[in-house]
């Protein structure tokens, strides 16, 4: 199928020259910022537990991300490319299957004022941009020169609708007072929204 990610990123690495090494350095890369900022606690404000419940036995409770923990470094280089024979996408330097949910609350000011709520954050620009659907992969390139800082869909996953919710959330939580920040979602019409 020509719209699938994976073959879509395949096209991208095959058109802008990205060797396979070079999509591991950069999975590697967002596997490590997702674990130092886990460990520098900025995703604790956007994580709540879960708790499951089992047939025997106590429930079990999840309190935090696990994907960019269970990662072997050592692996990537053996696996196979996973949408084309001779191509260069792997389960490894890929996004993830992750589930996940999130939720954003946004209001006009005059309604936080009325419901005496404080704002974590006010928009002041968005944006939106369409690009060929095979080359979505570059889409956020376009309007943000630096992305993931904190790691990103490769290493924390990107639960289908939801990945905009939890990146906007994770740059509002973790804004400098008075700063800016810019969160780039790519959605499932291959659009590109910055805000």
């Amino acid at each position: 199928m020509p719209g699938e990610s994976g073959v879509c990123a395949e096209n991208t690495a095959k058109k802008y020259n990205i060797s396979r090494e070079e999509q591991d350095e950069y999975a590697i890369r967002s596997y490590k910022l997702s674990q130092q900022a886990a460990a520098s606690g900025l995703f604790g404000k956007e994580i709540t537990s879960v708790e499951i419940t089992r047939k025997k036995g106590d429930p079990v409770v999840i309190t935090e991300d696990e994907e960019y923990k269970k990662v072997n470094f050592d692996k990537f280089k053996t696996l196979r490319t996973v949408f084309q024979k001779d191509g260069t996408v792997t389960a490894a330097n890929a996004s993830t299957l992750n589930d996940g949910a999130a939720a954003l609350v946004l209001m006009t000011a005059s309604a936080a004022k009325r419901l005496n709520v404080t704002p974590l954050a006010k928009i002041i620009a968005f944006a939106d941009a369409a690009i060929a659907p095979i080359d979505f992969p570059t889409a956020p390139a376009y309007a943000v020169p630096k992305v993931n800082i904190h790691g990103g869909a490769v290493s924390i996953g990107h639960p289908i609708g939801m990945s905009g919710a939890r990146i906007t959330g994770h740059m509002v939580h973790n804004l400098l007072p008075g700063k800016f920040g810019m969160a780039a979602i790519c959605n499932g019409g291959v659009e590109l929204q910055p805000s």
